[in-house]
């Protein structure tokens, strides 16, 4: 297919195209002679991003290694313009006339180089509306809440909390200055953002249907509307430019989700989905949702396999006779992907179904998607449907119990969403595992108060041993994980009967790491610094 294919492949689409300036994504050859290692990863990896993969034993990866410097360097020196690089691919996006992108080929680390949008866009701008979503007045978040079982875990006190939930959209016009927005604002819990279709830092431009999808996890009106997760923190990505259709979008989404990634980001919430591209790129297939062909799809896995819970919108093509499956990356087999019900349950008409190419069923889960209560760019409430209103009402359930399970990975917490979900044992392509309700999960404060008498002293160790307190469990192991994931087995010694115990840390070098604790029904990990 077209978008597979090198550049020399494109040039002669038509005259036009060789003359004018587009955009490429120039793929290298390897890594080799990068200055970073996996064996130091705070020098590209955020501390929040380390010890989301030490806790949950994940090791640091060549991929993780940025793209190397003196090839980027390369790029510029031969008269192209480099926008961004991508470590997960290996590759640079560029904009540059096709006459100079030609001469790419000729360096002796590039492999591959795909023309990704035609024209010049990072540094332009543009906008267009949605035109698919429906709204109307409403009043109260009630009912979309209680359908997740979400007004329990806030009668429980999780709100989200502590929580890093990134949304990648078309924009966010309106979350600098609509006061149910304010909270996030005023108490620095808008953490990072940057648009990528631009290249530019203002994320608050181009469309609102980024500031509906946060409102629906983090708004907050007094008495009137109350995001599922309104305590989390954030972080706003502009990916999806609203003017075109290119497969540079799904480049965007890569970039926005190693930046995620490196930013120390838990969920991401995805209300995108890519399948159809404007002239001169070929549109994907059916055969194409096996989960292992888009970029986009490959972009997701990797996401989750860095620790973060990828939850998405299954898409609206259900009543297209032509498509009617879920689009990329919902076809991603570690991704949430969520279809649409109203608010007695019943699927949307326009709900994606599945299965995958690959046979997975899919959607997974199912949420309110039909007359979602959101917040616009003005602040007002409003209603809004499509499966773009689902996924983060799911994302948001997911932040409030991952605050209430610390303990739990992505992979863990995606299965207990699904476990806890009306048609479990009789999962179908249309309404998957159906509509999961919070209840089922053994969290009370009781819990969560035995989890806060486990403490470790000296920390930051000074020596090779530790003392870890208030274990009621009479069997605990001991695992030492060091940031490049490696995991030693710890010898321990109970002191005493209050549950004290004498772990030996091995001859370790300075740093950060994580002791796993495993209490037989359940795990806590406790970060320690040996000096």
């Amino acid at each position: 297919m077209v978008r597979n294919s090198i550049i020399v492949a494109l040039f002669f689409f038509t005259q036009v195209l060789y003359a004018q300036v587009n955009r490429y994504a120039v793929f290298f050859s390897d890594k080799d002679g990068t200055p970073y290692s996996i064996d130091e990863p705070e020098t590209f990896l955020s501390s929040r991003s380390v010890e989301r993969r030490l806790r949950q034993g994940i090791a640091i990866q060549e991929n993780d290694l940025p793209v190397n410097p003196e090839y980027v360097a390369g790029l510029t020196t031969a008269g192209v313009d480099v926008f961004y690089t991508s470590k997960w691919f290996n590759l640079a996006i560029i904009q540059s006339q096709n006459e100079t992108t030609t001469t790419l080929l000729d360096l002796p680390y590039v492999s591959e180089i795909r023309l990704i949008a035609t024209d010049e866009r990072l540094v332009a701008s543009g906008r267009k509306k949605s035109s698919w979503l429906s709204r109307s007045k409403s009043k109260t978040t009630d009912s979309q809440l209680n359908q997740l079982g979400v007004n329990n875990l806030h009668n429980e006190g999780f709100f989200g909390a502590g929580i890093l939930v990134a949304i990648f959209d078309s924009g966010f016009n309106g979350v600098n200055t609509a006061s149910p927005f304010s909270a996030i604002i005023d108490q620095e819990r808008l953490q990072d953002s940057f648009n990528f279709v631009l290249n530019t830092a203002d994320v608050f431009d181009l469309d609102d249907h980024g500031t509906e999808v946060l409102s629906v996890i983090g708004a907050e009106v007094e008495e009137d509307f109350t995001g599922a997760a309104p305590k989390s923190s954030f972080a706003l990505y502009l990916t999806e430019d609203e003017s075109s259709e290119f497969p540079i979008e799904e480049f965007n989404w890569l970039l926005a989700a190693e930046r995620a990634d490196s930013t120390g980001v838990d969920i991401i919430n995805s209300s995108l989905g890519y399948n159809t591209f404007h002239s001169p790129f070929d549109d994907y297939s059916i055969e194409d949702m096996d989960g292992n062909t888009t970029v986009v799809s490959r972009a997701a896995d990797l996401a989750a396999s860095k620790g973060i819970l990828v939850v998405t919108s299954a898409g609206n093509e259900g009543n297209d006779n032509d498509w009617g499956i879920v689009t990329a990356p919902a076809d991603a087999d570690s991704v949430l992907s969520v279809g649409s019900v109203n608010a007695l349950g019943v699927i949307s008409f326009s709900s994606s179904n599945g299965p995958t190419a690959d046979g997975q069923i899919k959607p997974e889960v199912m949420a309110r998607g039909v007359n979602t209560s959101v917040i616009n760019a003005l602040g007002n409430l409003n209603t809004a449907s499509g499966t773009s209103f689902s996924a983060p009402l799911i994302a948001g359930m997911a932040a409030c119990i991952w605050e209430a399970r610390p303990d739990l990975t992505a992979q863990q917490l995606r299965d207990t969403i699904i476990s806890i979900s009306d048609n479990f044992d009789t999962p179908n392509n249309q309404y998957g595992y159906g509509i999961p309700r919070y209840g089922d999960i053994l969290i009370t404060s009781v819990e969560g108060a035995l989890r806060s008498k486990i403490k470790v002293f000296p920390n930051p160790a000074t020596s090779n041993a530790i003392t870890v307190s208030g274990i009621k469990y009479n069997r605990p192991e001991f695992t030492l994980i060091a940031m490049n994931g490696t995991r030693s087995i710890l010898k321990s010694i109970q002191s005493n009967e209050k549950g004290n115990y004498r772990v030996d840390l091995g001859k370790i070098s300075s740093g950060t790491y994580l002791v796993e604790i495993d209490l037989g029904n359940r795990t806590q990990t406790i970060k320690v610094v040996k000096k």
